[in-house]
């Protein structure tokens, strides 16, 4: 049986994958038409949140069928735990990765104003005629 921060994490990445992948793209354009999902694939925090809440009754639904669900579910508290773990977890996912991308334009800008500097000093080296 999973762990809960295995659950945890696999939620998150469920929520990385839906909210911010390439693969997640025509999820979001069919279900993401109906209001409340569109609203909800914009914000990491909610989408982890439900991805987590439904990884954690799928886990915990599982581990009943095998006998072990009252161990590890533990009357349903564990699932609402889970959830909110998943969605700060996701939380901080998404912020990672758009602190990533900041940084990246960062680079690019900073890159393309040397270029231009570089430009400028050359005409500016360059003899009149």
């Amino acid at each position: 049986m999973p762990t809960p921060l295995l659950v945890v994490l696999a939620a998150a990445g469920i929520t990385f994958w839906i909210t911010q992948s390439e693969m997640g793209g025509p999820i979001r354009n069919t279900v993401g038409r109906i209001s409340f999902f569109g609203r909800m694939f914009e914000c990491a925090f909610c989408t982890g949140f439900w991805a987590g809440l439904l990884s954690a009754v799928a886990v915990g639904t599982v581990a009943a069928l095998e006998g072990q669900g009252v161990a590890w579910l533990h009357d349903g508290m564990m699932a609402l735990l889970i959830a909110f773990a998943s969605a700060i977890a996701a939380l901080a996912l998404d912020s990672i990765s758009e602190l990533a991308d900041a940084q990246v334009g960062m680079y690019a800008l900073q890159a393309r104003l040397e270029q231009v500097l570089d430009a400028r000093r050359s005409e500016d080296d360059s003899p009149e005629e």
